[in-house]
This record gives C-alpha cells, sequence and structure tokens, in this order.
C-alpha cells in the first residue's frame, strides 16, 4: 500500500543559510525580517532585536557595536539617529538622550561629557565642542578679563548679559554693528542689560579699536569661547549677498578713519581668519539663556531694538533658579 507523502515540516529553529521572514529566531548569518530574534551578524530591518554586530533599522534594540537608526535603545558604541538613547560611547542624533560622551545633535538632552546642535547640559559635564546652545540652557559662571584688565562676570547677579560673538580686530561690519550699541548705549544700560562682547584676537591687537568703546571687550584668540558656545566660521559669512551692503559700509569708514589717522588698518591677515559668524545670548542673572541668535553671514545680528524687546520679556518672565 503506498505511503501518503507528508509536506516537508519547516525546522522551527534554522540554523546556517537560512531565508526567514515573520517571527523567525536565528543563530547565525541569515537574512531575517519582522520580529526577528537574532545573535549574531545578522541583516535586520523592522523591530528587529540583536545582541551582537547587527545592522538593526526600525525600533531596533542592541547591546554591542550596532549601527541602529529609530527609536533604537543601546549600550555601546552605536552609531544612532532618531531618537536614540545610549549609555556609552554613541553618536546621537536627534532628540537622542545620553549618559556617556557622546556627540548629541538637534534638541538632545545629555547628563555627561558632550553635545551638539541644542544640546541640554542636565547634570555633571561641559558641553561638547562645538555644541549650540538653545533657550532655556543654563551658562556656567565664570570670571573673564576685559582687554583693559576689568574683571567680567558671565552670568553677572545684577543685570542680564548681552553676550555678543564678533569676528576679528578692525573688522569693518563689527565696527558698523558696535558703533550703533554706542550710539544707545544708555537705553541698553537703562534696560538692566550689561554688553560683553568677544573678538577672536589678541589683546593687542583690539586695543587701538576697541579703546572708545563703553563696554568689556574680551579678547579670544584662541577661541575656546567661540568652541565652547558653538559659534562657527562659514564661506557664507561674506559670500552671503545680505552681508554685503554693511562690507561696503564698514570698509568705507574704516578707510576714511585709516586716512584720518582715527584707527590703524585692520591687521593682514586677521588672527582666526574672516569667515566668522556672529552670535548673540542674553543671559539671564541666574545663568539662564533668555534669547540667543547664531548669525547665517557677517551682518546677521540682533539690532538694538531686537535686544530691548528681548530685554523686556526677560524682565516680565518668572525668575527661576537651579534646585
Amino acid at each position: 500500500m503506498p505511503q501518503e507523502k507528508t509536506p516537508p515540516s519547516r525546522d522551527p529553529n534554522p540554523t546556517v543559510g537560512d531565508g526567514v521572514s515573520p517571527d523567525a529566531k536565528s543563530t547565525g548569518g541569515k537574512d531575517v525580517r519582522q520580529g526577528a530574534k537574532l545573535m549574531a551578524e545578522d541583516d535586520v530591518c523592522p523591530d528587529a532585536k540583536s545582541a551582537d554586530g547587527d545592522g538593526v533599522l526600525r525600533g531596533a534594540k542592541s547591546t554591542v557595536g550596532d549601527d541602529v537608526r529609530r527609536g533604537a535603545k543601546l549600550t555601546a558604541e552605536d552609531d544612532v539617529s532618531h531618537g536614540a538613547k545610549s549609555a556609552d560611547g554613541g553618536g546621537v542624533r536627534r532628540s537622542a538622550r545620553s549618559t556617556g560622551d557622546d556627540g548629541v545633535r538637534q534638541g538632545a538632552k545629555l547628563t555627561s561629557g558632550g553635545g551638539r546642535r541644542g544640546a541640554r547640559l542636565i547634570g555633571g559635564g561641559g558641553k561638547r565642542r562645538g555644541a549650540r546652545f538653545a533657550v532655556g540652557d543654563r551658562v556656567e559662571a565664570r570670571e573673564l578679563t576685559a582687554v583693559g584688565g576689568a574683571t567680567v562676570p558671565v552670568p553677572d547677579p545684577s543685570a542680564l548679559v548681552h553676550l555678543q560673538f564678533r569676528r576679528f580686530a578692525g573688522c569693518p561690519i563689527c565696527n558698523l554693528h558696535l558703533r550703533s550699541i554706542t550710539a544707545r548705549h544708555d537705553e541698553i544700560t537703562a534696560a538692566g542689560i550689561h554688553e560683553v562682547v568677544v573678538f577672536h584676537s589678541p589683546a593687542e591687537s583690539l586695543r587701538p579699536f576697541v579703546a572708545d568703546l563703553p563696554f568689556p571687550v574680551i579678547a579670544d584668540p584662541s577661541k575656546s569661547l567661540y568652541r565652547e558656545f558653538g559659534v562657527e566660521s562659514s564661506r557664507r559669512a561674506l559670500l552671503d549677498p545680505r552681508a554685503w551692503p554693511a562690507i561696503i559700509r564698514g570698509s568705507l569708514r574704516t578707510i576714511a578713519a585709516v586716512r584720518r589717522g582715527e584707527e590703524p588698518p585692520p591687521p593682514m591677515p586677521p588672527n582666526g581668519g574672516r569667515l566668522g559668524l556672529p552670535a548673540d545670548l542674553l543671559i539671564t542673572p541666574e545663568g539662564h539663556v533668555h534669547a540667543i541668535m547664531y548669525g547665517t553671514h557677517a551682518d546677521d545680528q540682533w539690532p538694538v531694538d531686537t535686544l530691548l524687546a528681548h530685554a523686556a520679556t526677560a524682565h516680565r518672565a518668572p525668575r527661576t533658579h537651579d534646585a
């Protein structure tokens, strides 16, 4: 009597080289898809979980060495994009949270060591170089030394601090802008604002240009403050057409002042280069960033009216103190 043929059954626990689809489990070298769990060197797509060395995509959880994308959680040396959380050494991108020396990008929160764009420091460390501050971030207290020798507290317990990052000594655009600040300095002071201006030039280069300014100027030739606050350089500083009118006006003013013997010509080449971008921060007496602007070209900064408007909202806001 002929025996009835039975269809071949699929091994529920494949070992090597199997093409596996839903809910498969694998231990080595396979192509695994939905809901898979694997142990080593598998190519995984949605919702996969991996314990070692895997390329993991959506919703993945990993513990070692994986390239993780959306919603991932990991613990060591992973390259992470959307919504990732890391506990050690990973590169973390948008909305990431990190507990160890991670490079953190937009809107990131971190607890130690580092951060990139929009990072918030919530305990125990400093931002990674190039980190951009955001509204609400805390500026660590420090005392800076002005070109004239005065000690300048930032933040200032008695006033708002308008911390400006300018370019180089003799910069025609910077000189033009600071003249507008000087012309309305009484209004600025009456609004409870203390001006502090930073240049990436040595003190000896700055002195001839800033001696008559009514606010402190800080020399930062090593650009350590620029790195700390994420203030950048770019070719667009001069190539953006929006900067050209100020370049022309500032250059004409500088040429006239040099001819009259009122100031020396700007150093050539300038310390730190010509491609710096400006930045403005308004810092509360408690050390929090109330308003901030990173310029996109060399003449992109707050005019006085914008600064006074930010100060008015800062005075109306509830006072905040760290626990």
